[in-house]
């Protein structure tokens, strides 16, 4: 194959070619929405050719049924945001518990390694709490030295008053020794 002399190469070719469909692009949207909104034009005047030649009667009915799907859709609309509303209120509450019972649970166990004759010995198994109604309810399972110096493994339970501003000990209690 060999090609004309005259003739550009196969890329410009292609470029001209982008060029052309990006230039025409604008005109078929042009076009697009103009038909469009002959549709929806013609639609509405099929619409109020429709509704003339029904019986008075029937418009009403007509009118009232859309007036009831209009007040139907406020109905299911005003519902969406008010559970929509409570779903965020009820994620932030759970949040805002969630930092708080971490709070209970760190000031449970800074209050346990104070209690325990030798607090550097302190070996966590486990610590876990829950909060409820401004309270703090935690244990926490674990091993230190006594005061003869071995080691005993115990759970302590603790209770906390837990608000936004303070935390004030109710009670840690040894619940039994392993």
């Amino acid at each position: 194959m060999t090609a004309n002399a005259d003739s550009p190469p196969w890329w410009i070719k292609l470029i001209l070619a982008a060029l052309v469909a990006l230039a025409l692009f604008p005109v078929y949207r042009a076009v697009d929405g103009y038909l469009d909104q002959r549709a929806a034009k013609k639609a509405a005047v099929a619409e109020f050719w429709r509704r003339e030649h029904l019986p008075p009667e029937q418009r009403i009915a007509e009118d009232k049924a859309k007036e009831e799907s209009a007040r139907r859709a406020k109905a299911e609309a005003d519902e969406s945001a008010r559970l929509a509303d409570l779903q965020a209120r009820k994620a932030t509450a759970m949040a805002k518990s969630a930092a708080i019972a971490e709070r209970g649970r760190a000031a449970c166990l800074t209050w346990w390694r104070q209690a325990l004759n030798d607090p550097d010995s302190a070996k966590i198994e486990e610590a876990d709490g829950a909060f409820n109604d401004g309270i703090y309810y935690g244990w926490i399972s674990g091993r230190a030295k006594n005061g003869f110096g071995a080691y005993i493994m115990a759970t302590w339970d603790c209770q906390l008053r837990v608000s936004d501003d303070a935390i004030l000990p109710i009670s840690l209690t040894q619940r039994r020794a392993h």
